[in-house]
């Protein structure tokens, strides 16, 4: 993959108050403490309240953060989501090309494309079709709808989902535990994330932990809430942002700003975390002006998503994705922030 292939990390964890005011509190109580099981028991009980968490913090370096996500059941069940950016494949490519290249003739060329490649490795077909000579009128046809390349593009984000068990153990020390699943097996040989976390700090809005088994320092998740149901569409957006394959434009309360686009809000918008709303967010990067429709608000939050990357092309006008412009941190601001959509141009 290349560089700018990300993860992130999502983990369903909801925290406790021990106090009214909420403050954090230090997790490093004497061996022996007497409430400790009350705190496993309220720290698990939290788990499950219906969130999916965020990861604020996994790698200290920030170039390469993992995302995954759990769902934690009061059964000990957990839902485990894996987020990560990928690059498609020469069939995806053919397939989304649908979207712009509608006739019959095209489409039944870029059927005819993605028969030819069916059964080949990814890499093998674009060297195939880049490196051998023989190919080069195969090559040509591939280029009426997109430049190949040895690697696809970037951006894409698939979620996948497993399933696990988890448990809040431990006497002297509070600590979150995954059993039984292939699926952090994975993540534990490639040092991204560890089967046992010792909880370092809590308080009702997030959790501090610290891996119990990682070589890597910089494997310090701090985790806060999501809702569950906007997990989904915010991903959806991003997939949008990233490679939407035909012209769009942007609209900011009913008027359209003709040289905006879905690549627009990538260049101007970074991934962030809204704590007052707790939700994920897109903030907008330094040095970034923003067209005076956007009347100062700082950040975008997905509202909704009816279109998924893939998909056939809607008609002119139609609404690709909704969002909220609002200033990130500012509680509720969300309800009464400023109707954005990314529309087909």
């Amino acid at each position: 993959m290349k560089d700018i292939i990300k993860y992130a990390l999502i983990l369903g964890i909801s925290t406790v108050a021990l106090t009214s005011c909420e403050k954090a509190i230090d997790n490093s109580f004497p061996e022996g403490t007497p409430r400790r099981a009350f705190y496993n028991e309220q720290i698990k009980s939290y788990l499950t309240n219906d969130s999916v968490w965020v990861t604020q913090k996994l790698d200290k370096n920030a170039s390469l953060v993992l995302r995954v996500g759990f769902d934690f059941k009061k059964d000990d069940k957990v839902s485990l989501y894996r987020i990560p950016y990928t690059t498609l494949t020469l069939i995806e490519q053919l397939e989304m090309a649908k979207g712009t290249f509608t006739s019959a003739a095209d489409i039944r060329e870029l059927n005819s494309l993605i028969t030819a490649i069916t059964g080949l490795a990814d890499a093998t077909a674009r060297d195939l079709i880049l490196n051998n000579p023989a190919n080069i009128s195969f090559l040509t046809r591939f280029q009426k709808f997109f430049p190949v390349t040895m690697v696809g593009p970037a951006g894409k984000i698939t979620v996948t989902e497993g399933s696990n068990t988890f448990n809040v153990i431990g006497e002297f020390d509070s600590s979150l535990t995954f059993f039984n699943s292939s699926f952090l097996s994975d993540l534990k040989v490639s040092r991204t994330f560890d089967f046992d976390f010792l909880i370092n700090k809590y308080n009702h809005d997030s959790l501090a932990l610290t891996g119990y088994y990682s070589q890597n320092a910089n494997r310090n998740p701090i985790i806060k809430p999501i809702a569950k149901a906007s997990l989904i569409p915010y991903f959806d957006a991003i997939n949008i942002m990233n490679i939407i394959p035909f012209a769009t434009s942007i609209r900011v309360n009913g008027q359209v700003i003709t040289d905006e686009s879905a690549s627009t809000l990538k260049d101007n918008y970074n991934e962030t975390y809204d704590n007052a709303n707790k939700s994920l967010a897109f903030i907008v990067k330094k040095g970034k002006t923003l067209n005076s429709l956007y009347q100062n608000n700082n950040a975008l939050a997905v509202i909704e998503v009816p279109f998924k990357v893939g998909s056939t092309k809607p008609a002119v006008g139609a609404v690709l994705a909704k969002f909220k412009a609002y200033n990130l941190n500012t509680k509720g601001g969300i309800n009464g922030g400023l109707d954005v959509e990314i529309i087909v141009k």
